[in-house]
């Protein structure tokens, strides 16, 4: 079975899994092809990617000229993006990559579970984020604490 945690190595969003998955599609379809696999992925994947899914691939010793064993674990590969559980991020900001790769670090170290995270961009919180996960929804945005401040009159509008 293919650890989820290795996933978050290839992908960090929801977005990214749903884009993997249609590469993964292709790269299936294409296995029995006359081109090599190497040849195949490069051609479907990013550089980057490509990279990612060979580490995997040694990691497993899946032999690529097993067509069998390769699809075997392609669709096992897509079943395991699937489960991985979503978290739900909003930004003030659209986060550059290093942040999303922080974000995704944080949740496997602090949580000890890996997540994909599904971001959204909401200038109105004007900082921090708001989470919402298994129908759980927490609000550390700036917007909210200067609410909450105001409410309590501890700052006033002039």
């Amino acid at each position: 079975m293919i650890d989820s945690a290795r996933i978050i190595e290839i992908i960090k969003t929801k977005q990214e899994a749903v884009m993997l998955q249609k590469q993964l599609d292709q790269l299936l379809t294409s296995i029995y092809a006359n081109k090599p696999f190497e040849e195949i992925a490069a051609e479907e994947l990013t550089f980057e990617k490509k990279e990612k899914l060979f580490d995997l691939i040694r990691y497993y010793r899946i032999d690529i000229r097993d067509h069998s064993h390769l699809q075997t674990f392609l669709q096992e590969l897509k079943t395991v993006i699937q489960q991985v559980p979503i978290v739900a991020l909003s930004l003030a900001f659209y986060p550059k990559q290093e942040l999303i790769a922080a974000i995704s670090t944080w949740f496997l170290a602090h949580i000890k579970k890996p997540f994909l995270l599904d971001i959204t961009v909401n200038e109105a919180l004007l900082g921090g984020t708001v989470v919402a996960f298994n129908g759980k929804y927490f609000d550390y945005s700036l917007k909210k604490i200067l609410e909450d401040k105001y409410a309590k009159g501890e700052i006033r509008l002039q």
